[in-house]
């Protein structure tokens, strides 16, 4: 018996379809009142099952085989995906410019000090070795691992820069 399709597959080749829908549709002037294509619902009915590569695949069922099989209806699955899809003229035209991203007041060193200073003979017991600190601009914050001898975060910090404060 052949392997089930692999989902990724099937969401691959309905996704390569619509698309290449729209790239037809797309060859109209869509000013003359030619369709363009915005949403596609693909709903499948499907079981699941294991492929021998161990991924997940997936069997189309119709309405026709699972009655003459006998199929329980508990055992059939739905897929369901939704494409949208927005030209990309129109996306680059309505899209707002970021704000500049802040710039941290503080150092990586002294978010390293602060953390080290904070946990104190913690730092012996759990046998510290790696302190990293993330700026997070959107936020005006920096996240804080503290990583053990084995690699393990034993403590996770989010510190308010010094400008967000």
């Amino acid at each position: 018996m052949a392997d089930p399709l692999a989902l990724n597959a099937l969401l691959d080749a309905t996704g390569s379809s619509i698309q290449a829908s729209q790239a037809a549709l797309e060859g109209g002037d869509v000013r003359s009142g030619t369709l363009a294509l915005s949403e596609a619902t693909v709903d499948m009915k499907t079981t699941f099952t294991r492929r021998s590569d161990g991924t997940l695949g997936v069997e189309p069922v119709s309405a026709t085989a699972a009655t003459q099989t006998g199929l329980q209806s508990g055992l059939v699955s739905s897929v369901k995906v939704q494409y949208v899809a927005v030209a990309a003229t129109q996306a680059a035209t309505t899209r707002t410019p970021a704000p500049p991203a802040p710039v941290s007041v503080l150092t990586a060193d002294q978010v390293r000090e602060t953390v080290r200073a904070e946990m104190g003979s913690l730092i012996k017991i759990y046998r510290v070795v790696d302190i990293q600190p993330w700026f997070v601009p959107e936020a005006g914050r920096w996240l804080v691992l503290v990583k053990d001898s084995a690699g393990r975060v034993i403590r996770e910090r989010v510190l308010v820069d010094a400008k967000g404060a």
